[in-house]
């Protein structure tokens, strides 16, 4: 998880405890997309290009931004090994410009922050992390 704002990660957080995360997976937080980066290269040095399938990054940070470190973490995966993971963003910004370069930069999807939780329980269930929605919310969303 990368955002600079530590309530939209204590949110996130929040959304996967709900959405039942088994509680072995490790969450690592980062607070700008440099950071996000570096956890990357460590992970690709100590030959654990496998460690992360998938980023939920903010898009607006300081230092570096949610775009730029999903593009250069692109990069740096196609260098190791061919390695592919989803990147998510969760940004207030949904325009089209901003539609445009997140797929530009390597972002598979973009949401509006706050990330409607059906949306990353599906994420979550298509990587395996879950194995279902809970029922209670899927019938909130239908009622």
């Amino acid at each position: 998880m990368v955002d600079d704002e530590v309530f939209n990660i204590f949110a996130v957080q929040g959304l996967m405890r709900v959405l039942g995360l088994d509680q072995r997976v490790k969450i690592d937080v980062c607070y700008n997309g440099e950071q996000s980066v570096n956890f990357i290269r460590k992970a690709i040095e100590e030959d654990d290009v496998d460690r992360y399938s998938l980023i939920l990054t903010d898009c607006s940070m300081p230092f570096m931004d949610g775009y730029e470190a999903s593009n250069i973490i692109r990069r740096l995966l196609r260098q190791a090994k061919g390695k592919e993971l989803e990147i998510v963003a969760i940004t207030g910004h949904v325009e089209p410009d901003y539609l445009k370069k997140a797929t530009e930069n390597g972002i598979n999807q973009v949401f509006p922050k706050p990330m409607p939780i059906l949306e990353l329980g599906k994420i979550l269930c298509n990587l395996k992390f879950i194995d279902e929605i809970p029922t209670n919310l899927l019938r909130r969303d239908t009622e």
